[in-house]
C-alpha cells in the first residue's frame, strides 16, 4: 500500500508540474499574442498614414502639373504678344523711316554759296 501511495503521489506530483508547465506555456503564448497584436495594430497605424502622404503627394503633383499647363499657356500667350509687338515695333521703324526719306525728299536744299 505504502509503495502505491508513493507511486500515487509521484504520479499526481508529475501531472502538477505538466500543468504548472501548461499553464506557463500559455501564459507566454498570451503575451506573444498579445504583443502580435499591439504591433499589427501599430503597422496598420502606419500605414495608414503613409496611405495618406502618398495621397497628399498625389494632390501636390496634380497641382503642379496643373500649374505648369498653365505657365506654359501664358507663356504661348506671351510670346504671342511679343511677336505682335516686335511686329508692330518693326513697322513703326518702316513709317519712319520712310517719314524721314519723304521729309528729306520734301525738305528744301540749303542754298549754296556763291563763288565770287
Amino acid at each position: 500500500m505504502g509503495d502505491l501511495a508513493s507511486s500515487f503521489n509521484s504520479m499526481i506530483g508529475s501531472m502538477m508540474n505538466v500543468v504548472t508547465e501548461v499553464k506557463s506555456t500559455s501564459q507566454r503564448i498570451f503575451e506573444s499574442a498579445q504583443a502580435l497584436s499591439s504591433t499589427a495594430e501599430e503597422m496598420n497605424a502606419s500605414t495608414e498614414e503613409i496611405s495618406n502622404t502618398v495621397q497628399s503627394i498625389a494632390r501636390g503633383a496634380e497641382t503642379q502639373a496643373d500649374m505648369v499647363n498653365r505657365t506654359q499657356e501664358i507663356t504661348r500667350t506671351l510670346a504671342a504678344s511679343t511677336e505682335e509687338i516686335a511686329g508692330k515695333a518693326r513697322a513703326a521703324a518702316r513709317l519712319a523711316s520712310e517719314s524721314e526719306e519723304k521729309s528729306k525728299q520734301g525738305a528744301p536744299r540749303p542754298a549754296r554759296p556763291s563763288r565770287r
